[in-house]
């Protein structure tokens, strides 16, 4: 059970639907003007429950009560008898409400314990159900009541009539002077105690003639043993409800202490409830001594100057977010944080604010290390192009990086690339041979250096250099390919006016008459024509380059 102002009904209905609840809707017992609901928010088993979810336990007057003794004392309450919404239709019962209050705080007044509940658990006791079994009722030959008793020891409240199971709240009926047997027994159960009384009636009395008297004592007892153990049996629940309560509420302080997130809280008047070991590692303080600290001696007087305006916002309502470079608790290294300030607000009203933080130092330095490279490959002669590993096949491998280089040689814009494929600067004349030679070290992961006939925005076609290297993460998971690309086309020219020239060269020693040869400096043979072969017919086979004579 949650408490909620009117105001914020429709946000926390809102808030609901959105957790797991899509027909979640708020119902009441009765109209009422009170400055809250207290909304039942998750029941469990929830099917046979279905019905009390959403119901405003406060616009019950019987509800209301115990939940605000309970809260005001911060101990388990027990409502009078209540008709409930589970259950056959009007149902009578009780209501157990444990006060929940919030992590970290132990109040003490009933003041500090409405500042800081945050709602209550509550568990059902069905009458008719716990009844339900004895077989003398079931068929009606007996009439058991069980009613509360005031704080005087007199009958009040009627919680179960066997005759009349609506009955919630009716006069304690009066003994009926045909009834030859009448005993009552005493039980308490969460503070509260409740008077069972047996009462014979004429079919009773039919049957007890052909028994003996002691069959009486006997059903009697099974009675008693019966309520005993149904309410043993739902003592025991409630005890498990509070010790999975207990067990959550440790395993997220556990969490919370030991997360890598640097997390704090501090109250309205600056301090600290809480601190994970996060936080007192930057600030170089013990954890057992942070709570009940002010926040200026965890931060010390310069830090805390520094963040007091955030902090006066946060406490104003207002998130705040920023980064902030602060000392190392050595005094030598510095920290690069992302602080997040958020207002604890309940009930309406700001209670503190929650610090998160987290460390990008290590972020921040990769960061400039890859500015630095990205800004040495935008300045680099040689064209750079970064694309992602896979897929292989078009659309990809796509283009994630081009340098200025790149722009300026291919003619393409930034925009015009990214996204798109080298495939972009293939062309007709492009040599399939060398593409398949490209994809198939693609597809093996390896390097590869190869030269290949490209074309520009204009149309003009230009030998490339490439070298192409795959690049791994520190996994050893392949994630992108770096293409280095040069423009060869002058040297591939002068290499072809160089060939043409030896062949000219060659093609006119060989038709010259006389015999003719070229030796290095080394006296090695380079070449020479058929003419001084056919010379030195015995050696010819010798004649060969390299040869030295």
């Amino acid at each position: 059970v949650e408490r909620a102002k009117p105001v914020a009904a429709d946000a926390f209905v809102k808030a609901q639907r959105a957790d797991g609840a899509p027909g979640y809707t708020i119902h009441s017992f009765q109209a009422t003007d009170s400055a809250d609901h207290w909304l039942v928010k998750f029941l469990e088993p929830a099917q046979p429950n279905a019905a009390a979810l959403g119901f405003d336990s406060g616009s019950d007057p019987l509800a209301r009560t115990a939940i605000e003794r309970a809260v005001e004392t911060g101990l388990p309450v027990t409502s009078g008898p209540v008709q409930l919404l589970q259950g056959k239709t009007g149902a009578v019962g009780l209501l157990t409400y444990m006060p929940v209050y919030a992590k970290g705080e132990r109040p003490k007044t009933g003041a500090e314990r409405w500042t800081h509940v945050q709602g209550l658990v509550y568990s059902v006791v069905m009458a008719d159900q716990m009844m339900a079994g004895i077989a003398d009722v079931a068929e009606k030959r007996a009439r058991v009541t069980v009613h509360e008793q005031d704080k005087n020891g007199a009958p009040s409240a009627l919680l179960y009539d066997s005759r009349q199971p609506s009955a919630s709240g009716a006069a304690v009926p009066s003994d009926q002077g045909s009834s030859r047997f009448v005993t009552q027994r005493e039980l308490m159960f969460a503070g509260k105690t409740f008077t069972m009384r047996f009462t014979s009636d004429d079919a009773f009395h039919a049957r007890i003639d052909r028994s003996s008297y002691w069959v009486i004592e006997a059903v009697g007892f099974l009675v008693n043993c019966s309520i005993a153990y149904y309410l043993f049996i739902r003592r025991r629940q409630y005890g498990l409800v509070l010790q999975l309560v207990e067990k959550r509420t440790r395993d997220l302080r556990m969490f919370a202490e030991n997360a890598p997130v640097i997390l704090g809280h501090v109250d309205a008047t600056l301090h600290m409830r809480f601190g994970n070991q996060a936080f007192a590692n930057l600030y170089g303080v013990d954890l057992d001594l942070i709570d009940g600290r002010h926040i200026r001696d965890i931060m010390g007087e310069e830090a805390f100057k520094l963040n007091l305006p955030q902090i006066l916002a946060a406490l104003k309502g207002e998130r705040q977010r920023f980064e902030r470079r602060i000392p190392d608790k050595d005094g030598i290294t510095a920290l690069d944080l992302i602080m997040d300030y958020v207002p604890d607000v309940r009930e309406g009203k700001i209670q503190g604010v929650y610090a998160v933080a987290v460390d990008v130092t290590d972020l921040k330095r990769v960061q400039a290390e890859l500015e630095l490279y990205k800004r040495c490959l935008e300045h680099s002669n040689d064209v750079v192009l970064i694309t992602e590993a896979e897929p292989k096949a078009l659309p990809g491998p796509r283009i994630v990086f081009v340098n200025d280089a790149f722009t300026r040689e291919m003619g393409y814009s930034r925009e015009e690339a990214l996204g798109n494929t080298p495939r972009m600067l293939q062309g007709p004349q492009t040599d399939p041979i060398a593409t398949a030679r490209i994809r198939q070290a693609l597809e093996q992961w390896q390097p590869i250096r190869i030269e290949l006939l490209n074309y520009a925005k204009d149309g003009r076609a230009f030998w490339n250099e490439l070298s192409i290297v795959p690049v791994a993460d520190s996994q050893g998971w392949y994630t992108h390919w770096i293409s280095v690309q040069r423009d060869v086309t002058d040297r591939r020219e002068a290499e072809e006016r160089v060939r043409r020239a030896e062949l000219l060269l060659r093609t006119s020693i060989d038709t010259i008459d006389e015999a003719f040869v070229i030796y290095d400096p080394e006296d090695r043979l380079v070449y020479c024509n058929e003419k001084y072969r056919q010379a030195y017919a015995d050696v010819a086979h010798l004649t060969v380059p390299g040869v030295t004579f």
